[in-house]
C-alpha cells in the first residue's frame, strides 16, 4: 500500500510537472503571436486592394423643399503606401452607384463615378484591431439623364472636383487589413440651368492587401 501511494505522488508530480511546461509553452507562443501581430500591424507597407457596399444618393434642388433618395450598388479598387500604424496615403477608384427611377410617366437616372486621393489616420484599440477616419479630394464625372412620356429624355454630362471624407474600422489578419467604413462625397452639377445637389453615401466592405 506504502509503495502504491509513493507511485500515485510520483506520477502526480510529473504530470504537474508536464501541465506547467505545456502551460508555459502556450503561455510563450500565444505572446509570441501577439507580438508579431503587433509588430507587422505596424511596418510600412504598400497596399493593393477590392471593395464592395452599397450605395445612397440624396438629390434636392437648392431653395425647393423635398429631396428624392435612390439606392444602388457600389465597388472599388484602391492603391496605397501605409506609413505606420497610424497614417496612410491612398487613391481609389470608386464606383459610387448607378442610380435609378424610372416609372411609364418618368426617368431620372445618374452615374458618378469618382477617382479619389486620401489621407488616413488610425487610432489603434488593440495590436489587431483600430478606428480610422479618412479625408481628400474626390474627382467626380457623371451621367445624368431625366425624362419624362410626353416630352421625352435628356441628358447631360458633367465634371467637378470635390471634398471626400469618411472613417471606419480596421482589422489587421495575417498581412492584410479587413475594412468596414462609411464614405460620403457632394457635387453640385447644373441641369439645364436648374442647379441639383447631390449627396453620395457608401457603405463599403473591402480587403488591403499589404505588400
Amino acid at each position: 500500500m506504502y509503495r502504491k501511494e509513493v507511485a500515485m505522488k510520483g506520477i502526480n508530480k510529473t504530470t504537474l510537472r508536464v501541465l506547467y511546461v505545456c502551460g508555459v509553452i502556450t503561455v510563450s507562443m500565444a505572446a509570441t503571436a501577439v507580438t508579431a501581430a503587433e509588430n507587422k500591424s505596424q511596418e510600412s507597407a504598400f497596399e493593393l486592394g477590392l471593395g464592395a457596399g452599397g450605395g445612397q444618393l440624396d438629390l434636392s434642388v437648392p431653395g425647393a423643399s423635398g429631396s428624392l433618395t435612390l439606392y444602388g450598388g457600389a465597388y472599388t479598387g484602391f492603391v496605397g503606401y501605409r506609413l505606420n500604424r497610424w497614417v496612410a496615403v491612398e487613391a481609389s477608384y470608386l464606383e459610387a452607384g448607378s442610380f435609378t427611377k424610372a416609372t411609364s410617366q418618368e426617368l431620372f437616372k445618374v452615374d458618378p463615378h469618382m477617382v479619389t486621393a486620401t489621407a488616413m489616420g488610425s487610432l489603434p484599440i488593440t495590436p489587431t484591431f483600430s478606428l480610422y477616419g479618412r479625408a481628400g479630394l474626390a474627382h467626380w464625372w457623371y451621367t445624368t439623364e431625366i425624362g419624362f412620356a410626353d416630352i421625352g429624355v435628356a441628358s447631360v454630362e458633367g465634371k467637378s472636383n470635390e471634398l471626400i471624407w469618411g472613417g471606419g474600422m480596421s482589422l489587421f489578419i495575417d498581412r492584410a487589413l479587413l475594412r468596414l467604413e462609411y464614405l460620403q462625397s457632394k457635387a453640385t452639377p447644373d441641369f439645364g440651368g436648374v442647379p441639383l445637389d447631390f449627396k453620395v453615401h457608401d457603405l463599403m466592405l473591402s480587403v488591403a492587401w499589404l505588400l
